[in-house]
């Protein structure tokens, strides 16, 4: 029997990671048993996601910083030291991570001085949209050049991963197992209905705005004209709700406060379990989001998303499925609000009307994929593309019609 590690870090990877663990703590038999530890600090989140799945971690790597943090040397030193120690006590056959976490950079890093095969769920890339420096880039770069085999979400992120050099026979076109989480989230009925409520922005009485601040402090100046921009909308705009949802542990909650504490139709709330999460989203009608941390989700439940960043100059940017560039200053998130309120109709096309219900990030079966892949690799240690039919997005049915057409 194999034995298959999964390593969670952050609550998005507890997300994306849960239904990979249940599709093979059903389907693996006697050929696969999978273990899943809980490393850094994110307990409580990662304990409440978890449950939702009828998960709880087989071992917990906690580090205990004391009152004040440490820097990132002693962090990382100290997890992986922890880790390193975890995988010599029991020592697994295959690791399997996802995201753009340190504890996840820290698992793969040791699996591989061990050789041991590492499959990687990774993050989609957006075509560049995701930031380009900082800690996550590199923790993704490093994971995109040491693991064994990479699951992505669409063929997009594929080419990115060809042009960086990645083989071809160790990439595996899944869907991202967003998808499958709030499919299983939907079936146990947190959400109201199906999981996709397709409301018209247009025409409603009172429009609700969803807006989402990641967990990242940001450069003041670019938060205080997001909050100035939502205390003016709020101010001229009676009939528009927003509920301003913080990560906990942020350092911009003072701001905020200051800014819109007073403003009678912003609420501001907490870091809340994810299921809860997943409701409040679903009973708004779009996102206004400083990153693309929860754009999954927004896509998964259909509602569109305003991004407030600037679109770079040259940037080689693919339209993403609901998404508007808002930009950063004060005038340009409330234009966009504005425009994306008077819910401006499009055009239907007869191509993409046949095939609009297919999800650009998947269609419920990534973790089938990616358990038939492991099954597969526990029989003759092989990872490849060939265990599993490959997920095919919107984008790609939509240029094979078009080809087709012409």
């Amino acid at each position: 029997m194999r034995q298959v590690l999964a390593v969670v870090g952050t609550r998005s990877e507890m997300v994306r990671l849960a239904p990979v663990i249940r599709r093979l703590r059903n389907d693996g038999g006697r050929a696969v048993t999978v273990r899943w530890i809980q490393v850094g600090d994110h307990a409580e989140q990662i304990w409440q996601t978890g449950a939702i799945f009828g998960l709880s971690p087989d071992h917990e790597i906690a580090i205990n910083h004391g009152p004040s943090p440490t820097n990132l040397l002693e962090h990382s030193w100290a997890l992986t030291n922890a880790i390193s120690k975890e995988m010599e006590c029991r020592p697994p056959d295959l690791l399997v991570v996802q995201g753009e976490s340190l504890p996840a950079m820290l698992a793969a890093q040791q699996a591989f001085m061990r050789r041991i095969p590492v499959i990687y769920l990774a993050t989609p890339s957006y075509y560049g949209i995701r930031q380009t420096n900082g800690q996550k880039n590199s923790y993704r770069k490093l994971l995109n050049a040491i693991s064994t085999f990479q699951c992505v979400a669409n063929e997009e992120d594929l080419i990115q991963l060809r042009e960086r050099g990645v083989p071809a026979f160790e990439i595996g076109i899944t869907g991202d197992t967003v998808v499958d989480a709030i499919d299983t989230v939907t079936r146990h009925g947190v959400l109201n209905g199906g999981k996709a409520v397709h409301d018209s922005v247009d025409g409603l009485a009172s429009t609700r705005i969803l807006v989402l601040l990641g967990a990242e402090s940001r450069w003041v100046g670019s938060l205080t004209d997001l909050a100035l921009a939502i205390a003016d909308l709020a101010h001229s705009l009676s009939d528009v709700d927003f509920t301003v949802v913080l990560e906990p542990g942020t350092a911009y909650q003072d701001l905020l406060t200051a800014i819109l504490g007073s403003t009678l139709n912003v609420a501001i709330r907490e870091s809340m379990p994810y299921p809860e999460f997943l409701r409040l989203m679903q009973q708004h009608d779009f996102v206004l989001a400083d990153s693309l941390d929860y754009y999954d989700e927004a896509v998964a439940l259909c509602k569109p998303t305003l991004l407030a960043q600037d679109l770079t100059p040259g940037q080689d940017f693919i339209q993403l499925t609901g998404l508007t560039f808002a930009g950063q200053r004060r005038d340009q998130i409330v234009r966009a609000v504005l425009a994306l309120r008077q819910g401006c109709r499009q055009i239907v096309d007869p191509i993409t009307d046949s095939i609009s219900a297919i999800n650009s990030l998947g269609d419920g079966h990534a973790a089938s994929r990616i358990a038939r892949l492991i099954l597969n690799w526990s029989r003759n240690q092989i990872l490849t593309p060939r265990a599993f039919e490959p997920f095919r997005s919107r984008q790609a049915l939509q240029a094979r019609a078009i080809t087709e057409v012409a």
